[in-house]
């Protein structure tokens, strides 16, 4: 087998249905299958699962109970089969080369090939919430999207026959790169002078040879609910000497949904605790300043590339800024 898609899932069948059904429709000669965890769901995911294990042999599916990405990709890795694993989200539309690209990339065993997301409507209209997301009230649709569709040039519902026929459609109407700072920090991945590349390794869209991953321990169950899990794991890979490279031309497609903020900041802060607990210093420090907005990539690159070279000054900041956050996030989230 070459590559095993690793993919968990929790109540989001409507959208799981068309990360499928894209995945499913893959345009190349390499073996693969898709593994997904259902973890914990609630919804029609079971009844999507049954109907395209049915469809594909290559499908299959875990079942987890307790809520965990960590764990629950875990559950995929030791699943896999694959000599490369790659990691899509639930929710990503992919295009029909998206597994060659990485085949084509993964040519080392200390290779991790990180992928671009774009952002687009899929099954607005069928669902209240989302249109109330989208409505007047603009309420957040997605943490890194506006609510409103004006970003985009259209709005469209793109649905499985689209996917099968007209997939050329659905990438002329995507909408902006998810985090333009993250798009520019793929850019600097690809010219090979980021000195932190593992700040993109984000597992709505990456690969990494399944030996690599197993041997660095793949992801750290201490990680629950969302946020980090993922970066802190190439943190590791970064620390055990794999090469990044940048996959900026095939993205995947996200699938615009609501969700719930308070949750995932509490997760987010909690989850970020563990990370500059386990890694002391500089590198996770100053982690938090980025994924709050008040560093881009760039300049978080800017930052630690004067730490090392010596700068005091600035690495005492790092230090000193990160108490502070710290001992004042309980208080800033009441």
């Amino acid at each position: 087998m070459d590559v095993s898609v690793i993919m968990p899932t929790r109540d989001k069948a409507r959208f799981l249905e068309r990360t499928l059904e894209s995945l499913i429709r893959q345009e190349t000669a390499s073996s693969y299958e898709i593994v997904v965890i259902d973890n914990g769901s609630r919804d029609e995911t079971a009844d999507v699962l049954e109907r395209y294990r049915r469809l594909d042999p290559r499908v299959s599916s875990r079942f987890l109970a307790e809520p965990g990405r960590a764990a629950a990709r875990n559950l995929g890795i030791a699943a896999a089969r694959g000599e490369i694993i790659l990691f899509i989200d639930d929710d990503c539309i992919c295009p029909p080369d998206l597994i060659q690209a990485h085949v084509d990339r993964q040519r080392t065993p200390d290779a991790v090939v990180l992928g671009a997301r774009r952002e687009v409507f899929s099954v607005l209209p069928a669902d209240a919430d989302l249109v109330a997301a989208v409505g007047p009230a603009a309420a957040a649709v997605d943490h890194s999207v506006t609510a409103a569709p004006a970003a985009y040039e259209r709005v469209c519902l793109w649905d499985i026959w689209d996917i099968r026929h007209r997939f050329d459609a659905i990438v002329a109407a995507s909408g902006l790169h998810e985090n333009a700072a993250r798009a520019e920090h793929l850019d600097l991945i690809a010219t090979g002078a980021s000195v932190s590349p593992w700040l993109s390794f984000l597992t709505c869209h990456a690969s990494v040879p399944a030996a690599l991953c197993r041997e660095v321990g793949a992801f750290d169950d201490g990680f629950l609910g969302w946020g980090e899990e993922d970066t802190e794991l190439g943190y590791r890979l970064w620390r055990a000497g794999a090469t990044f490279q940048a996959l900026t031309g095939t993205p995947v497609y996200h699938q615009v949904h609501p969700r719930a903020q308070s949750d995932a900041t509490r997760d987010w802060f909690d989850n970020y605790r563990h990370a500059a607990a386990k890694h002391p210093g500089p590198d996770w420090r100053l982690r938090w300043r980025l994924s709050l907005g008040y560093l881009t990539h760039l300049e978080y690159e800017e930052t630690i590339r004067a730490v090392r070279a010596g700068d005091q000054e600035r690495a005492a900041t790092i230090d000193r800024q990160y108490e502070t956050f710290v001992r004042m996030w309980p208080k800033m989230r009441r």
